[in-house]
């Protein structure tokens, strides 16, 4: 086995698969993040220590789940941490930067808007950077395709 061609990822979904009105979610998104096996303990050391400066700066567990829905809404640790929505805006961008800033990871998300419905000559596939929301009206997330 050739470690050097072993890429690891993880699939998030948000959403569900229903379309029952009023009970299922408008949309059903997947965010994917890669890294080559290789580079996985460079890019897992970057990020603890990104963890341990927001405990540092805002006392945030370093195993605490943090979720796009948490920083906006106040849920999760943040409830109880009392973070400010300008310290939870920084939290979040801190993220994404952290992803844009790692050469060696490769992201992307697909979002399927349930109440369109389109035909497989009208679905297209756009490599490159592009724009997602991955919880609809919550936020618009950037995230960076690389191949």
């Amino acid at each position: 086995m050739r470690v050097g061609n072993t890429i690891i990822a993880y699939v998030d979904e948000s959403g569900d698969t229903g379309n029952t009105p009023g009970r299922s979610s408008k949309t059903y998104t997947l965010g994917c993040v890669m890294v080559n096996a290789l580079d996985w303990n460079g890019s897992f050391d970057d990020l603890v220590a990104m963890r341990r400066r927001l405990k540092s700066s805002f006392e945030i567990p370093v195993r605490a789940e943090i979720k796009a829905n948490y920083l906006v809404r106040n849920g999760g640790p943040f409830t109880k941490l009392n973070v400010a929505p300008g310290q939870r805006s920084l939290i979040y961008r801190a993220h994404l930067n952290q992803m844009a800033q790692d050469i060696r990871l490769s992201a992307f998300g697909v979002v399927v808007h349930k109440s369109m419905k389109a035909q497989p000559s009208e679905v297209s596939v756009r490599p490159g950077p592009f724009y997602y929301s991955d919880l609809s009206e919550l936020a618009t997330i950037k995230a960076a395709v690389r191949s």
